[in-house]
């Protein structure tokens, strides 16, 4: 090989390793109640209707797009944002039932019915905080034998 096929070479694979390294921003934030506690369940969804990224709620209410090497980073573009696996139980062995609440209001588990939204730019980091109403309070009894109790 020549010395110019070679630089072509090199050059030619540095440029598809940057395009490849600059499909997207990282995105990070904060979910808290209106009373400033944080949501600590669930995953946090970015959909722009073609496709949607992910990231677990943390203990802190926080949540990150794109922050280690292998996590997923988002485009450019208008998303909803709602909510996921926000469902919490716990289980009473003695009593034979297994308790489900809710940690978020309808409105916020449903692309359809979020009101959240986000307009992520196509470069920098970004931080996306938001503020959500408690839920109405709701839990449900299951048995074991099948019967379901809802208390409102």
């Amino acid at each position: 090989m020549t010395i110019q096929r070679i630089s072509l070479f090199v050059t030619l694979i540095l440029s598809v390793t940057l395009l490849g390294c600059s499909g997207g921003v990282r995105v990070s934030g904060k979910v808290t109640y209106e009373d400033g506690s944080p949501l600590t369940v669930g995953t946090i969804i970015f959909d722009d209707g073609a496709a949607n990224f992910r990231a677990v709620m943390h203990n802190d209410g926080s949540y990150a797009l794109g922050v280690t090497k292998d996590a997923q980073k988002i485009p450019a573009g208008n998303y909803k944002v709602w909510f996921a696996d926000t469902t919490t139980s716990e289980g009473n062995r003695a009593q034979r039932f297994t308790v489900y609440s809710r940690a978020l209001a309808d409105e916020y588990t449903s692309v359809g019915t979020t009101s959240l939204t986000a307009n992520v730019a196509a470069s920098g980091s970004q931080v996306f905080d938001f503020v959500v109403p408690p839920p109405k309070p709701k839990v449900t009894k299951e048995y074991v034998d099948g019967r379901l109790e809802v208390i409102e």
